[in-house]
Parts: structure tokens; sequence; C-alpha cells
């Protein structure tokens, strides 16, 4: 199932390639750093068939507008803008499905306007960074990679970001698998990615970790066995917020939906029918 997409014209004047398909309850899906909406098809196909699937392409990523400098990509216009695609939309309330970049997002989303927000499933997510020295020693590495990418070349920043040792274990995906994950990054912008790793990189975004406790959706905290340092940021979410459940995802690393999709999808669909079932209706 492909959707095409439509683009989405935002308060701030920016615009947004957004996918809108299936129906039933609205279901959010924010993809990571580099990707887009396409790198979640396996997700919303899986969902399509009985539930809304919105699948936005972030600010700076896919088929979006990709402005330059960092202010248009900071967290407060992020969320801002996915609450215009939501008003647009006429959806009044969803669950919301983030991995990595765009969980730091659904999770922001959840806390700024918890109204709009059902249900959360966090991929190899994290609240952001609690000490002030740590997210200064993220926003100098972001700054050394939006530069490198700036100069040199986003064919040479995606080799290097996909050679990084958090995405080792994609190595056991299928070449044609590898291949299309890089094509998508490449059809990113570089003023795009440089942008958003400047503006909503971890270093950058307001640390969530004093807004877990508030949290009264319910959340799925979903990390790879393998992924070690998310396998810890989770179990330390899950001791702050009220209702979250823990699943890890055996022989994956941190892209669980291109490691272990049937296996994620199945997990989401669990959820999912729990936290917001589907109404059927009934037979005459």
């Amino acid at each position: 199932m492909m959707a095409e997409g439509r683009s989405v014209d935002c308060r701030d004047a920016l615009r947004l390639w957004v996918r809108d398909e299936g129906q039933g309850p609205a279901t959010l899906i924010l993809h990571g750093f580099t990707g887009s909406g396409l790198a979640m098809q396996g997700v919303a196909d899986a969902l399509a068939f009985q539930r809304r699937v919105i699948r936005p392409d972030l600010l700076g990523h896919g088929a979006s507008d990709a402005p330059p400098g960092a202010a248009a990509y900071q967290m407060d216009r992020c969320l801002a803008r996915l609450r215009d695609v939501l008003d647009q939309l006429d959806v009044k309330t969803c669950d919301v499905i983030g991995y990595s970049m765009g969980g730091r997002v659904a999770l922001s989303l959840g806390l700024a306007f918890p109204d709009r927000v059902r249900s959360m499933v966090l991929i190899g997510a994290s609240p952001g960074l609690a000490k002030a020295s740590e997210r200064e020693a993220r926003r100098v590495a972001d700054e050394a990679w939006a530069a490198g990418l700036l100069t040199k070349g986003l064919e040479w920043f995606v080799s290097e970001w996909m050679a990084l040792p958090l995405f080792s274990t994609q190595a056991r995906l299928s070449e044609a698998a590898l291949a299309e994950a890089k094509r998508q990054r490449l059809a990113c912008r570089a003023e795009g990615l440089a942008g958003s790793l400047r503006g909503l990189g971890t270093g950058s975004m307001p640390p969530l970790h004093e807004g877990l406790s508030e949290l009264t959706q319910p959340v799925l905290l979903v990390v790879g066995g393998e992924d070690e340092k998310f396998s810890e940021i989770a179990k330390e979410m899950q001791q702050s917020l009220r209702q979250a459940d823990r699943l890890e995802v055996p022989s994956s690393g941190h892209a669980v939906h291109l490691e272990q999709p049937a296996f994620l999808t199945r997990a989401l669909r669990e959820f999912l029918d729990r936290v917001s079932p589907v109404t059927r209706e009934k037979e005459p």
C-alpha cells in the first residue's frame, strides 16, 4: 500500500509533505533523522488496513521544505507545525509512533499538546540530555557534523552517518534494504539535515526528564535488544512514566522497524488495539 501524499501549508509559511491513508483511529508516525515518511512504510502498511495513518516528512527531510539556518527546526516550531497538520487533516486526537529523532518529537508533542495525543510508542528514543555539559558537548559534535555536511556534501555525510556504531547491526539487512535506506537519506537536502542537527538535535532540544511523570497517556517503549545505550535509557524512562510498558526486541539494534519489522508490527497492533481499539460496525 502506497500513499502519494500532499503538501500541507503550516502557519509559519513552511510546507510539510504528508502521506495520509486508511480509515479509523488516527495514528501519526514520525521518522528518524535522515529518513522520511517512506522509511516507515512497513509500519504504515501493517496498520492502515484498520487505522488512519499519517506520515509527515519532518522539516528538512524527504519532500518537505528545507530552509537554511537552525531557527525553523527548533522543537517548539516543529511541534506547532505538527499541530497545524493535525488541524488541517481534522484530527482531534491521535496515537503517535516515533523512531529515534521522531520519538523525541513524539514525546515532546505529548507533553506540549496532551489533549491531541492519545498514546505514544517510542522506538529507540530518549527524553534528551539532562546535564547542561552533556548538551553543550552534543551541540559541538552536531555542529561539526553539520559543517562537514555543508562543505563535503550529502553523499559523504550519508556514508559516514550510516557507518556509525549505532547502526552496525543493520549490516545484517539485505543489500536491497540497505540500498533503499541510503536512497531515502540521499533524497534529503544538505541544508535541511544541517538545520535539523543544529536546531532539533539532542543537545539543542529542551530536556524532558522532569515532564515524564506528568504524562498520563499510555506509552510503549520499544528498543532493540542489542541497542545497549537506548535499552538503559528506556529502563530509566519507564521508572518515571505513569503508564509505560517496555519491549526489548531480540536480534535487533537501533532501527527495530528495519531489523525486525514483523516483530514490531505485531507489538504495535497489540498495543494500539488495547489503548485505542478500532470500532467495528455490528453485523446486521
